[in-house]
């Protein structure tokens, strides 16, 4: 079961915590599930860090593809991370996947 989350959202902490980070131009960062590449911009913005971002299914990797169009330091792949080769089922939310 999940606790209570209310001190994180009155905290902010998806703006504050959720990114604080020892990072810097020179990182390289995985964002493994990009979904809509909120936090593939916000550690971009932030650092300036190399972001290889992964997202496996084709309407959001589409998406990150036309959004990050223009910065040569995101590198979006339309692949998943697994432990194994092969292929596999994703279940999509509304919210996120």
């Amino acid at each position: 079961m999940l606790g209570d989350t209310s001190k994180w959202f009155a905290d902010k902490g998806d703006e504050t915590l959720r990114l604080d980070y020892n990072l810097d131009k020179e990182s390289v960062v995985f964002d493994v599930g990009g979904y809509m590449g909120w936090f593939t911009e916000h550690i971009h913005k932030m650092y300036e860090s190399f972001v290889y971002c992964f997202e496996p299914i084709c309407k959001y990797s589409e998406l990150l593809l036309i959004k990050f169009a223009t910065c040569p330091n995101i590198l979006i792949l339309p692949v998943a991370i697994s432990d194994r080769v092969g292929e596999g089922k994703m279940y999509i939310r509304d919210d996120s996947s």
